[in-house]
């Protein structure tokens, strides 16, 4: 498990610094499936951000991790009893103001080996 939450928080990194960025295009890119598109994104996160009067979102802090856990079986689940690691983390604005957005990253095992990745984000 231990790899797989290296994995997942180096992966967050790279989302957070995308969201911070405005790259929103670049998101869905980063993993294997993404319930949003890159404008819904945007208008997900960017309109969170203006309506709560900040201005940009933070990058990633560790400290915004609010759960980390192992679930055993999966939706992906092919052939085997594999687990899953699931992530979720709040999203912040203007230096830890914490925004009502929580960020979901799922790495999921499959029959041949792989790990594959989901990302949701839903209001908190």
């Amino acid at each position: 498990m231990e790899a797989k939450k290296e994995q997942a928080i180096e992966l967050l990194k790279k989302i957070f610094q995308a969201l911070h960025e405005k790259r929103f295009g670049d998101i869905a890119k980063l993993v294997d499936t993404c319930t949003l598109d890159a404008q819904d994104i945007e208008e997900c996160v960017q309109g969170t951000v203006e309506m709560n009067e900040f201005e940009t979102m933070d990058t990633y802090r560790e400290e915004n991790i609010c759960s980390i856990h192992e679930r055993e079986s999966s939706a992906f689940e092919v052939d085997s009893y594999d687990s899953a690691l699931e992530v979720d983390c709040y999203i912040t604005a203007d230096g830890g103001n914490e925004l009502p957005l929580v960020l979901s990253l799922r790495l999921e095992n499959w029959a041949d080996g792989s790990v594959r990745t989901h990302l949701d984000m839903e209001p908190n």
